[in-house]
């Protein structure tokens, strides 16, 4: 492991700086402190003012009109709740709670890590096994540090958010920058099933209107497919057909340049592994193979977000936010408040629960669009939508998603 070292200091150092000119803002312009902040081409806080685009814009044609916000339902939120606290909210970015959250991830994972090296010593694979899976289940939520330093909400530091970011990126095969302009158009155009990133056709974000197409998804395996074949089209400088927020080719070529990068430091990391089999062997047990493992865990958060909800711009019917615990909400980097998380993309992870006791103050919302709500937990919402896509007796199948 002591070898291991220069490598992780160098994609450290890599990721804090390597990268940074790509998100060089233009100069920024203040916001009234009591206007909630929006997005426009660019990342905007009400604290830090507007950047209203980023060094190379986005396409024109599809971006420059409105902003990240659900638009559709501006005017309802802002009846719901006055934007100006909404802006308070945002204003509370931190470095304190961001690290914290951070530290909190790495001991989970130390914990996890320990009890399956113990086993391995001592001999026991059922207590290995347990460390393993347990590793896992905290590894597949590195992509919510991902999710959560793409939007600069994670930090009030940029350095740390783009070190955060990259090295998540990298640790869970989602190129950050990539994900950027992915999720950027997720945010823009949620539930419009001709923009929504996460509505078109692909291995990552397939149909799962049949009890075989669910159990594929959950199982993460068309994940690293699409992970790694969109990974090395992007480092030979193309895209695929359904990525139009990469329209511009300048967009396109940062992504490319990425993707080299991060090629480069993966074939790295297999040359480290196959020259020290010690050091192979640590890769494959404490990354590659709770990697793998953790995608199911992901895919069975991650459906709840938008499935069985309505396609349509309209915030209030096409997200929703689940009844969970308090530690699942911990390692989602408190993203089960999802339906706050999207009517106010810039208000910090750790105050979304206070976005959401805004909602109760308020009144609560009318009875969810979604179904499932959500209000029972992940586990009945997955079971309860897996189970309308098993044929009855008599029937030959689903014809749809529930």
């Amino acid at each position: 492991m002591v070898l291991a070292r220069p490598f992780l200091v160098s994609f450290l150092a890599l990721s804090c700086h390597g990268f940074t000119p790509i998100y060089s803002p233009t100069p920024t312009r203040k916001l009234p402190s009591t206007h909630l902040a929006r997005w426009r081409g660019g990342m905007c806080s009400a604290r830090r003012g507007c950047i209203p685009r980023m060094s190379v814009s986005l396409d024109s044609s599809q971006f420059d009109k409105g902003d990240a916000n659900p638009i559709d339902s501006i005017e309802t939120l802002d009846k719901l709740v006055p934007r100006t606290k909404i802006t308070e909210l945002v204003k509370q970015t931190s470095d304190r709670q961001g690290l914290l959250q951070v530290a909190w991830h790495v001991a989970c994972y130390a914990v996890c890590a320990g009890v399956t090296a113990a086993g391995d010593v001592l001999g026991m694979a059922s207590l290995k096994l347990i460390g393993i899976v347990s590793m896992a289940f905290v590894c597949s939520f590195i992509f919510m540090a991902l999710h959560e330093t793409v939007h600069r909400s994670a930090f009030r530091s940029r350095l740390l958010n783009d070190c955060v970011m990259h090295i998540a990126g990298f640790l869970c095969l989602r190129p950050a920058l990539h994900y950027f302009y992915y999720h950027w158009a997720h945010h823009k155009f949620t539930g419009n099933v001709e923009k929504d990133s996460e509505l078109q056709p692909s291995a990552l974000d397939m149909d799962v209107s049949t009890w075989p197409g669910y159990v594929l998804y959950i199982s993460g395996l068309p994940f690293w497919f699409d992970a790694s074949s969109t990974t090395i089209m992007h480092a030979l400088g193309k895209k695929q057909a359904h990525e139009h927020y990469l329209a511009n080719p300048k967009a396109l070529q940062q992504v490319a340049n990425e993707a080299r990068v991060y090629l480069l430091l993966y074939m790295l990391a297999v040359a480290v592994g196959l020259s020290f089999p010690a050091i192979g062997q640590a890769l494959v047990t404490f990354w590659v193979l709770p990697s793998l493992l953790g995608q199911p865990f992901l895919r069975f958060y991650l459906f709840a977000e938008h499935r069985g909800c309505h396609q349509n711009p309209n915030v209030l019917e096409n997200t929703r936010t689940m009844s969970t615990n308090w530690f699942y909400r911990k390692m989602a980097w408190q993203m089960p408040y999802h339906f706050e998380h999207h009517a106010w993309p810039y208000v910090p992870f750790h105050k979304l629960k206070d976005a959401n006791k805004l909602i109760q103050e308020a009144g609560g919302l009318k009875d969810s669009a979604c179904a499932p709500s959500g209000s029972k937990g992940y586990v009945f919402l997955n079971f309860q939508f897996l189970s309308s896509l098993l044929p009855r007796s008599g029937e030959r199948g689903p014809s749809g998603a529930a």
